[in-house]
């Protein structure tokens, strides 16, 4: 037997009102039109839906649960990202609900957000539609390893464009020549700043033929992609990619057409997930702070939850540059 759950946005669709219509009778909110809260009790009764547990017992107060908006868990980096917020928010007493991918889980997340089932919500992806119900329905949120131009709301990441140009400039001290650029979806802010970065430091060292190739966040299409570059004649002999899971892509890619890194290819990465020690991959890279900066979101969200008219911070963090195998073990200085 399959149980399908009932949501708010059913009943709001049956009865013909919006959401917030729905949370007002649930709440019993005595401003709500006759004809509207009928309509809206008929759909309960209809459907036997039942309001949460957690948020009826604790209605008027907190819940004690963050939400967490996550785009794609096949990326390793959101596994140990995931695994690292929920320790943190562990240790403050706090419980974790997590969101992962479009479609399916956004509309989980906006049930969530009307339905008040969390206190606070961190987004590792700027989901539009998510990202607009949790403004509208003023709870507390904070951006993390994402970036919003011109939007008041706390955001923490890493100083991306500023390791990215280090990255590049590192390759061209070392004699690279012609550069390839894995980068990401434009309308990623980390795949932007990134991929920025390593075109200013190409610029900057001197490095004027620079191929830039969209691996979208993807091993599959970043594989695709290099795999067709790199059967070129005229094929970089440096990748740098905006994301390890591309790097390892990259690498991979090569091997197949016969090509050795780093003797015939430098790849170079950005996160610093733990593949990236692997032998197989010995992969130069761009570590991110991620305890740093999941510590310092949990921070500015608990603190946005008690002072929700605060002013909202930005912080950046610096990355760590690692050095191995894939760029020849090069000195960085």
């Amino acid at each position: 037997m399959v149980f399908i759950r009932v949501t708010s946005r059913d009943i709001a669709a049956r009865a013909g009102v919006s959401q917030s219509t729905v949370s007002r009778v649930l709440r019993g909110d005595q401003r709500v039109r006759a004809e509207a809260r009928v309509a809206v009790l008929a759909a309960l009764e209809a459907t036997g839906y039942t309001p949460n547990r957690l948020a009826r017992s604790m209605r008027g107060g907190p819940t004690d649960v963050i939400g967490v908006v996550v785009d794609n868990l096949a990326n390793p980096f959101y596994q140990k990202l995931l695994n690292s917020l929920s320790e943190e928010l562990s240790r403050r007493q706090q419980r974790l609900m997590v969101w992962v991918g479009q479609d399916v889980g956004d509309r989980a997340a906006i049930d969530a957000i009307h339905e008040r089932l969390v206190d606070g919500v961190v987004f590792t992806a700027t989901t539009a539609s998510v990202l607009e119900s949790a403004l509208d329905a003023h709870i507390p949120l904070v951006l993390l390893n994402r970036t919003a131009a011109g939007m008041a709301v706390d955001q923490v990441c890493t100083n991306n464009a500023a390791a990215a140009y280090g990255l590049a400039r590192y390759v061209a001290r070392h004699g690279r020549r012609r550069v390839a650029i894995v980068g990401g979806p434009p309308d990623v802010s980390t795949a932007a700043d990134r991929t920025e970065g390593f075109q200013r430091g190409c610029r900057d060292g001197g490095l004027s033929a620079v191929d830039l190739l969209n691996g979208g966040f993807s091993y599959e299409r970043a594989h695709q992609v290099a795999s067709v570059c790199l059967a070129r004649p005229d094929r970089p002999d440096t990748v740098l990619c905006v994301a390890d899971l591309m790097a390892f892509a990259v690498i991979d890619a090569a091997r197949s057409l016969g090509l050795a890194v780093p003797d015939d290819l430098w790849v170079v990465g950005f996160n610093g997930v733990e593949m990236a020690g692997w032998a197989s991959y010995s992969l130069t890279t761009a570590a991110q702070p991620l305890d740093a900066m999941v510590s310092e979101a949990v921070d500015l969200l608990l603190a946005r939850m008690g002072a929700p008219q605060g002013e909202p911070q930005q912080r950046q963090l610096d990355a760590t540059i690692v050095v191995r195998g894939s760029t020849a073990h090069a000195p960085w200085s």
